[in-house]
């Protein structure tokens, strides 16, 4: 590995007299810089501190076997993209004040001519999809982008940036060189921006192999940002996929698997994460390892396969499960059981699972579903549905309420993610059965003491972050009243949150004021219901109240009525008391 500092206009600027290229992988990320970003290059390299010159940050290059001339961009694409389409702005500024030679000096940054000046090669080469329509309008010599009238679709973002970028920067430079004002004073201005860029400061990394090129990765990103797994990942597929000329097929499967964790609306995971979890729900228990050493051990277990093509095989299993994950966020109807039938009681319980899990945040429970799903004709409906349960209520009491630590549970769902791999592999139904019931047993014994649960939960307050966690725990008690899983009478995921003692009361009560958004005020109903009451005082809101089909409501009455039509802070806080009890009781039997 070879790292030095250096400067942009001797070590990547020289296609006119030094046969070095730069190639973007297809495995890179398209252009996605926007004005922001573009605006702080620019501000960058213009707006000068005395004789500190501009930074341009790290590089990293890696050498091509098959092509020592060229060396492909490993990190700092977008910042290449974006000098290149600085340049062709101000070859054209160069175009328009007729000075050839500061047009030539820059098209020799660009270009490697022969004698006869004809174009031979350029200094960068970019995605296949975008190669030709790059080297057309910003490249070569009679390039000019401005001249396209029709808009590019934003669907296809790297030309769309690129114009965008081009026209954006082109306003910046010809307001910094006085275009239309003097010839020569602007031409002395477009000089002055050239020697900018030459001086450009780097810190220049070029690497021999994937190997070296993960260790660049992780200097250059020392301070904790993410790594480049899926990077390297992406590259190491490709290049076995060029090997066996299939590299179109590779191509769609990859770009399948991030267009399905990308639909994973509304949850906050990423590519990342769900590699991480492909694997935890693959080698959760053998080889637990943190996500920074994801590319070597996903590499290393790629060379030690015995199948015939590893890097189809685990492309393919990548993208099944990128498949299931999808389903864990948007909750089509799917068959996660193997009854064959979506709408299946079980499927229907374990879609109203995920969506409560999905409102507590929780997303390393996936890993272990991964798992269940994929083995579920061995493992079973009726085992599948209790897990998925079982994790629900886990979580309610772990993570929702008490804010336990998730990378313990993370662990524990790989290992027995793993541990069904292996019974399900084995077809043993004893050992099935056995991992079946020690999951049970593993997260019971993590279950919160009933007293720091009931502390945790008195602590509940009306806000935004925490409804599903409200409906969640209104939706367990009217269960629990009803004796069933039965018909709940109302939609518990969108159910309206009501004040019992109004958040805007005409009548003030100082210390229910200081209790209104506690979880003793609260309860839920449907919206119309909602909507009727407004911000009546309590005895006006009785005769709604006493029209609800939900019990929860109905001993709210009750309690209301006993008072007798007074609601008071000492109400508010027993009752927040005794759901806290209630709820821990409900809850905490998680093979119920």
């Amino acid at each position: 590995m070879e790292i030095r500092e250096a400067k942009i206009g001797k070590e990547i600027l020289t296609a006119s007299t030094d046969l070095k290229k730069f190639k973007i992988p297809d495995y890179q990320r398209p252009y996605v810089w926007d004005e922001e970003r573009v605006e702080d290059f620019w501000k960058d390299l213009v707006s000068r501190d005395g004789d500190n010159l501009p930074f341009l940050g790290s590089f990293i290059f890696q050498s091509m076997e098959e092509d020592p001339h060229t060396l492909e961009i490993v990190d700092g694409q977008q910042r290449i993209m974006t000098l290149s389409i600085l340049l062709s702005v101000l070859r054209n500024l160069s175009k328009e004040i007729k000075h050839d030679h500061l047009i030539n000096s820059i098209q020799q940054r660009i270009t490697k001519t022969n004698n006869l000046g004809e174009e031979e090669f350029y200094f960068l080469e970019c995605w296949k999809d975008t190669q030709i329509f790059f080297i057309e309008h910003i490249l070569k010599r009679s390039g000019d982008i401005s001249k396209i009238i029709e808009k590019i679709h934003q669907k296809d973002k790297t030309k769309y940036n690129i114009k965008n970028n081009y026209d954006f920067l082109y306003e910046l430079a010809k307001d910094y060189v006085e275009l239309g004002k003097d010839a020569k004073k602007t031409a002395i201005k477009i000089d002055e921006i050239l020697r900018l860029i030459d001086n450009f400061s780097i810190v220049y990394i070029k690497v021999e192999n994937d190997e070296d090129a993960y260790t660049a990765f992780e200097i250059v990103n020392a301070r904790g940002q993410e790594l480049g797994n899926l990077d390297l990942l992406k590259n190491l597929f490709y290049k076995d996929a060029a090997s066996k000329k299939r590299s179109e097929e590779m191509k769609e499967k990859w770009e399948t698997i991030v267009k399905n964790i990308s639909e994973c609306s509304g949850a906050k995971v990423n590519l990342e994460s769900f590699l991480k979890h492909f694997w935890y729900s693959k080698f959760g228990k053998s080889n637990p390892i943190p996500s920074k050493r994801l590319y070597r051990a996903i590499k290393k277990h790629l060379n030690s396969m015995i199948d015939k093509d590893p890097y189809k095989s685990f492309s393919d299993e990548m993208l099944e499960n990128s498949e299931i994950y999808k389903t864990f966020f948007d909750l089509n109807e799917y068959d996660w059981t193997g009854s064959g039938v979506k709408s299946d009681k079980y499927n229907k319980q374990i879609q109203e699972s995920l969506v409560f899990l999905r409102g507590f945040n929780v997303t390393q429970a996936y890993v272990l579903f991964l798992s269940l799903v994929k083995n579920r004709n061995k493992i079973g409906q009726k085992r599948i549905r209790n897990l998925v349960r079982a994790v629900e209520r886990f979580h309610f009491l772990y993570s929702a309420i008490t804010k336990s630590q998730a990378n313990k549970v993370e662990h524990l769902y790989g290992r027995f993610a793993e541990e069904f791999n292996k019974a399900c592999l084995e077809n043993d139904e004893d050992k099935i059965n056995k991992v079946y019931g020690d999951l049970f047993q593993k997260l019971e014994d993590l279950i919160p003491f009933r007293s720091e649960f009931v502390e945790m939960f008195k602590e509940i307050e009306y806000k935004r972050s925490m409804m599903p966690t409200i409906r969640y725990i209104f939706s367990q008690l009217e269960r629990k009243m009803n004796g069933s899983y039965g018909s709940l009478k109302i939609d518990w995921i969108n159910a309206n949150i009501e004040h019992i003692y109004p958040r805007d009361a005409v009548h003030k009560d100082k210390n229910c004021e200081k209790v209104k958004e506690s979880i003793g005020n609260l309860m839920v109903l449907s919206v119309q219901e909602n909507s009727s009451v407004g911000n009546k005082d309590v005895a006006n809101k009785l005769p709604t109240y006493k029209e609800s089909p939900l019990k929860i409501v109905q001993e709210v009455v009750l309690e209301i009525e006993r008072n007798p039509l007074k609601w008071n802070a000492e109400n508010i806080k027993s009752r927040g008391e005794r759901l806290a009890k209630e709820s821990y009781e409900i809850v905490k039997d998680l093979r119920n």
